[in-house]
């Protein structure tokens, strides 16, 4: 009796193990037939994800969970849940990244992760036509066009659309063409940030003007032609950014347009300017109000020089704090023929040898040079 009774006891429990087996395997089906977890499981599956991206490859692995959404998810054209990635979309690398765009206007969007440098030759991106459409921000990676011509261009001349803001984007071209980054006469107003990288390419050119252009903690070696280009700028920033190794200028702003600047606000701070051998990197024609200040400028051909031209013939603002060495010219800054009774020159060191001159000026309202230090034995100027 006993071993008959333990053996139904044992059937028993075999069939309410088996009952346990089917009801958990129904749970499973049910969880892999549902197209997505709760909102809470979702997010707590990207924070998860992003944590662990963190921990394996600093900031540029944010680019991980943007990725493998991509993998995870059947449509092609869904964003990640860190903004768009242009691989998630389909044609040639020009076609990606403008139909990344495109899908970022459309959605709402604000930014487009770069997992890869995107080639484009051959092609540029073509940005919105709308007043004021949304500024979409480009983030690491790379944009690389080894051919002349823009990479972000648009169709139409209307100057009130934003050009894409740029964080931590390397920009590549070739040194047997000129690729420009953005039209400057389409679109007034750039920034570039958190060290953008640039080589063989140029930053901005236009043929009218800039509204607001942005360079903060960035580097640049080896521009492709002039690297910010535009007859006028009323609003121009450069901070903490090294700028090196040139055949061609960092900036020229010159307009013979009579009554206009070809500088309204200028502001270079803390940037390192070094081996423009073959011209001075900074050319203007007027400035209504300049700071250059706490730059470090290594082996250029002149550093700052004005030019005359028919345009308003006034620069006024403070160079100072600065420091000027091994200069290849006679002279660290040429100011020209202009009017600088506006101007201080003030609290800078250079090198330059006996016979050379920190400051040089040929006629109208001369600057202020006072204070600065030439401990190699040369002149304040100006002469």
């Amino acid at each position: 009796m006993a071993a008959l009774t333990g053996g139904n006891m044992s059937k028993k429990e075999m069939n309410k193990k088996e009952m346990n087996k089917k009801e958990m395997s129904k749970k499973v089906k049910r969880r892999l037939d549902s197209p997505n977890d709760s909102p809470g499981d979702s997010a707590r599956q990207q924070r998860r994800r992003l944590l662990v991206s963190l921990s394996m490859g600093g900031a540029g692995a944010l680019l991980a969970p943007a990725a493998l959404a991509s993998e995870e998810r059947s449509p092609a054209r869904q964003a990640s849940p860190l903004g768009v990635v242009p691989d998630q979309f389909t044609g040639s690398d020009v076609d990606k990244v403008q139909a990344a765009y495109d899908y970022a206007l459309e959605n709402a969007l604000t930014t487009i992760y770069l997992d890869r440098v995107y080639d484009l030759t051959g092609g540029s991106v073509f940005l919105s036509s709308d007043d004021w459409a949304p500024v979409v921000i480009f983030v690491g990676g790379g944009l690389t066009k080894r051919d002349d011509g823009f990479m972000f261009d648009r169709r139409t001349a209307n100057l009130a659309t934003d050009a894409p803001k740029f964080q931590g984007v390397r920009f590549r071209g070739s040194e047997n063409a000129t690729a420009v980054i953005s039209n400057g006469s389409r679109m007034i107003r750039q920034n570039f940030s958190q060290q953008c990288d640039f080589r063989h390419v140029a930053a901005v050119h236009s043929d009218s003007y800039t509204q607001s252009v942005r360079f903060l903690n960035t580097e640049m070696y080896e521009s492709a032609g002039t690297f910010i280009l535009a007859p006028r700028h009323y609003d121009l920033s450069c901070h903490d950014n090294r700028f090196e190794a040139n055949g061609h200028r960092l900036l020229e702003a010159v307009t013979d347009e009579p009554g206009q600047w070809a500088l309204s606000v200028a502001r270079f701070t803390n940037n390192c300017i070094e081996g423009y051998t073959r011209v001075a990197p900074i050319r203007l024609s007027s400035a209504s109000s300049l700071l250059f200040q706490g730059n470090y400028c290594e082996h250029n051909n002149t550093t700052l020089e004005f030019i005359r031209t028919d345009g308003i013939q006034q620069v006024s603002g403070k160079i100072e704090v600065n420091s000027f060495y091994e200069s290849r010219s006679e002279v660290d800054i040429d100011v020209g023929q202009l009017n600088c009774s506006n101007l201080e020159i003030s609290h800078n060191t250079s090198n330059a040898s006996s016979g050379r001159f920190l400051a040089r000026q040929r006629g109208g309202g001369a600057a202020r040079v006072v204070n600065n230090y030439m401990y190699s034995g040369g002149s304040e100027g100006p002469f």
